[in-house]
């Protein structure tokens, strides 16, 4: 679950904001701004976990956090304003925040502790040794997306139905 997760996040999220922010014109700036946003709700969940004497049904509440950071990614890449954005950059970093944190602590708890060192590695290595791999994957998809696109009008006017009667680039 923890690799799936970061999967599905790290690079597409990382790899897409600068994608969204120059699509939509809102430059490095923005991008900064969304970024920052995200770090901000990040810490927002840190500062709640820590006041948090304990989080009743942690499995589900993590499962729940994870979909509402899925949605929020959604929800980010069709965002047409900047302030939007930003508000569901803070959005998935307050719920990406929270699904780290609760599944650190899961995996800690529920582990048999003669396991918990290769548990801990395996995770680890899901978390952090996966990026590395992910940023050139997302970044392969999104350069055969483009050009799939942008192939003919009909392709075009499917992959961006706001931008089909945009000229080829």
């Amino acid at each position: 679950m923890i690799g799936l997760s970061e999967m599905c996040f790290s690079g597409p999220v990382a790899t897409g904001l600068v994608l969204l922010a120059d699509e939509r014109g809102w430059g490095a700036s923005g991008m900064g701004w969304i970024a920052s946003a995200f770090s901000v709700g990040a810490s927002a969940s840190a500062l709640l976990l820590t006041v948090s004497t304990r989080i009743p049904r942690a499995g589900l509440a993590m499962c729940g956090a994870l979909l509402a950071t899925a949605a929020g990614a959604v929800a980010l890449g069709h965002a047409l304003s900047l302030p939007i954005a930003v508000v569901f950059g803070s959005l998935i970093g307050l719920t990406s925040g929270f699904t780290t944190t609760v599944t650190g602590a899961l995996v800690q708890t529920e582990t048999d502790p003669r396991y918990l060192g290769r548990v801990t590695a395996v995770t680890t290595l899901c978390t952090l040794g996966l990026a590395p791999v992910l940023f050139p994957a997302v970044g392969i998809t999104v350069a055969l997306w483009e050009r799939t696109c942008s192939s003919s009008d009909a392709a075009r006017s499917a992959c961006w139905p706001q931008r089909s009667a945009s000229p080829s680039p």
